[in-house]
């Protein structure tokens, strides 16, 4: 029942691997790099958006849930999967899945 994916990504790599399984449901990728987010604009089913997060795993993920209720893409209550790395702001480092609730 997820109304979307999240990728918390610095190259864009995870947000590719996400969109070769052709998941009908939207795929928005957040990443510092404005040059990540303009090759993410090439993959199947990705939204990529500019966000510099904290380098805090649990700071960063309200700030993304803030910026996809500001922006209208989830509403509270909406279920929504994230995929990020322990270590944030680095790349590579993806290992992390968690389904979430917006508040």
């Amino acid at each position: 029942d997820a109304k979307a994916i999240v990728a918390l990504t610095e190259s864009g790599t995870t947000a590719f691997q996400i969109s070769r399984y052709g998941i009908q449901i939207p795929i928005y990728a957040l990443t510092p790099s404005q040059q990540a987010q303009r090759r993410m604009a090439m993959y199947r089913g990705v939204r990529p958006l500019i966000l510099a997060t904290s380098t805090d795993h649990d700071t960063a993920l309200n700030e993304v849930e803030a910026v996809l209720v500001e922006h209208q893409i989830l509403c509270s209550g909406d279920q929504y999967i994230i995929t990020s790395g322990s270590k944030m702001r680095e790349s590579g480092s993806t290992n992390t899945l968690e389904v979430l609730r917006v508040k």
